[in-house]
């Protein structure tokens, strides 16, 4: 996901030694800053602000990119009459890339004020829509690196006006909202408004406007800040679900409460703020996400990484979330929901015997009867502890799981019957996510985490399977541990500096299935059984995950992410994700369908054994 940091509140640690603060925000895993900006000269008496002109921002830039931290949005001082400030906002975006703007400076807390600032605003966003119009072929294109179509799912323009919030906004009230949200609603009218006297879609219409939106180069969006919206007294997550449609990025503050009752600032996750519920939104709607932190009681570079660690380890945060187990029929294109959940469930294998879907919940790998609509735990012994990371064997009679110690990650592969029963180790070795069994039964493929020279990798292994099912033997090339036990020699099979997950076997035994970011973005790739001949098989720029080979072999689906809402490595659960097909040899990429999903959706193969149908997992994510 993407992290940043608002540059306001350390402002004086960026200046007094911007290399060592740079260096800690990407040891944080930040991936952004958000500066502020002067659209001009710095003003006379404004020298201790932490406030950037355009050549300052110039002489930081070769810095933090030298620690891999970009600039996608800023708050900019600048007078809206300033009959230069188009010109200069598109300077700021094609010479770093900026695409969100947040006017910064003006108090908005009653009808009249917000009224003047939503037409001043939509004549600004008129006067750029203008200039891109005249000048789009000479504009950076969204190519990753600098017009990044980073707004709400629903409205891919690159360049954004944002409204902020702070405190006065988020106090005041009008006609029984916050002044913020009045602003919001004003901007919206002035551009529904320009679109009635005009044919061509207004520079400012809102997002997600019926009329042609999706076509205009600049819209009006919003960059609320959750702490300031706790402080004046909203309910938080009901405000973002609520304006959905508006927000292109979210920052955070939190507050919490003293003694008198009064609030003030405090450490991010340590207040009154529902950090999860905001996290999980902005996730959902491929936010990039800012800590907006004035000041620290402690250590103000620590309290920052701290509210970075914390971003990090949300990223699979999956709390008031419901599970959807559905049916896609490839003929039709009809989805069936089989049945609803009120936990999460991952992962279905479907068996042979056409009517039996095997997933993994809690911990535990479940049986669910389709004619019966019944479910059952499999007893699975020490193996209490299983992720989305299972298969059966090509008879079916027996499940290889993935399970780890509680509280570790130290992921392991067992086999036990498809019945339930006493689980045997097979790689002995950790971290390591099982996802393809060969058609033969003699071997397993599987994702593993390994160092080497000191460093870890995340390569394709496999694993014969005897080792597991013939317990104490001491067949050529089995390496008994002190309990008796024997297990086969792990085979690396890819060895590129990337990262390398989902192995699957066709049907026929001959190739593996693999998806890599060796080539930037996670792609589909192909591979001979022994590692020899791998091959890149999709070119999409998006992420795409976990290739499924249909058993008559001809048709290959898989899952896919935006290129832009998630790192190439991460899968993350809870987003908006779809599903696509093509032929073993790559002809005939197609998208099947969008939905709601992700992590646990179809980490494993899926397919029923017509071939004409596979099951998947949706998600709905309950909130207020």
């Amino acid at each position: 996901m993407r992290f940043g940091v608002q540059l306001f509140g350390p402002g004086k640690l960026c200046r007094d030694n911007p290399e060592k603060f740079f260096k800690s925000l990407s040891k944080a895993r930040y991936q952004l800053i958000e500066p502020c900006l002067w659209s001009g000269e710095r003003p006379q008496g404004a020298e201790g602000l932490p406030v950037w002109t355009m050549d300052e921002l110039a002489a930081m830039q070769p810095l933090y990119e030298k620690y891999h931290l970009k600039i996608l949005s800023c708050h900019l001082f600048a007078d809206l009459a300033d009959e230069l400030l188009p010109d200069k906002i598109l300077r700021f975006c094609e010479d770093f890339g900026i695409t969100q703007f947040v006017i910064a400076g003006h108090s908005k807390t009653t009808r009249e004020s917000c009224l003047a600032y939503a037409e001043k605003l939509a004549q600004l966003a008129g006067a750029l829509a203008d200039r891109i119009g005249k000048s789009r072929d000479s504009l950076p294109q969204p190519d990753g690196s600098r017009l990044l179509p980073v707004a709400a799912p629903n409205s891919p323009s690159p360049l954004r006006l944002l409204l902020h919030n702070g405190p006065e906004e988020s106090l005041s009230r009008i006609d029984g909202k916050t002044a913020y949200e009045y602003l919001l609603d004003c901007c919206d009218n002035c551009c529904r408004s320009a679109l009635s006297s005009s044919d061509s879609p207004a520079p400012g219409s809102p997002v997600g406007a019926q009329s042609g939106g999706n076509d205009s180069p600049c819209l009006i969006g919003a960059q609320p800040d959750a702490g300031w919206l706790l402080y004046g007294g909203e309910d938080v997550e009901a405000f973002l679900w609520r304006n959905r449609d508006r927000i292109c990025s979210l920052h955070y503050k939190d507050f919490k409460e003293n003694k008198d009752g009064s609030l003030s600032e405090t450490l991010i996750g340590k207040g009154l703020l529902d950090v999860e519920a905001c996290f999980q939104f902005a996730r959902a709607m491929e936010l990039p996400q800012f800590a907006d932190m004035d000041g620290s009681e402690n250590d103000f570079l620590a309290d920052i990484q701290a509210a970075g660690a914390l971003f990090g380890s949300l990223t699979q945060c999956r709390s008031s979330t419901r599970s959807i187990l559905c049916v896609y029929d490839m003929e039709t294109g009809k989805v069936t929901r089989l049945r609803e959940f009120d936990r999460i469930i991952e992962a279905p294998n479907w068996c042979r015997d056409g009517n039996t879907i095997i997933y993994n919940s809690e911990g535990f790998i479940w049986n669910y009867q389709i004619s019966e609509d019944t479910e059952r735990k499999i007893p699975s012994g020490e193996c209490d502890n299983c992720n989305n990371d299972h298969v059966l064997s090509p008879d079916h009679t027996q499940i290889a799981v993935s399970h780890s110690k509680p509280g570790t990650w130290e992921s392991k592969i067992y086999i036990l019957p498809v019945t339930g029963g006493t689980p045997k180790l097979v790689t002995p070795k950790g971290p390591s996510y099982l996802h393809g069994w060969s058609p033969d039964g003699k071997e397993l493929a599987y994702c593993a985490f390994r160092k080497h020279e000191g460093a870890l990798s995340v390569d394709i292994y496999s694993i014969p399977v005897k080792g597991a099912l013939a317990e104490g033997a001491k067949a050529d090339g089995r390496t008994p541990d002190p309990a008796g036990h024997s297990y086969g020699e792990e085979t690396q099979l890819t060895s590129h500096a990337a990262f390398n997950d989902g192995p699957e076997y066709d049907p026929d035994g001959i190739h593996i299935w693999f998806n890599s970011t060796r080539t930037g973005l996670m792609q589909i790739w192909k591979m001979d059984r022994d590692g020899g001949s791998q091959v890149q098989m999709t070119f999409e720029e998006q992420n795409n995950w976990f290739a499924h080979v249909s058993p008559d072999g001809e048709t290959v689906i898989n899952l896919a992410y935006s290129k832009d809402g998630l790192d190439a490595s991460e899968h993350l659960p809870n987003m908006q994700v779809s599903l696509w097909a093509m032929k073993p040899d790559g002809s005939g990429r197609r998208k099947l369908f969008d939905f709601f999903g992700g992590q646990g959706s179809v980490n494993v193969n899926s397919w029923a054994p017509d071939s004409k149908r596979f099951a998947f997992v949706a998600y709905e994510l309950i909130h207020r």
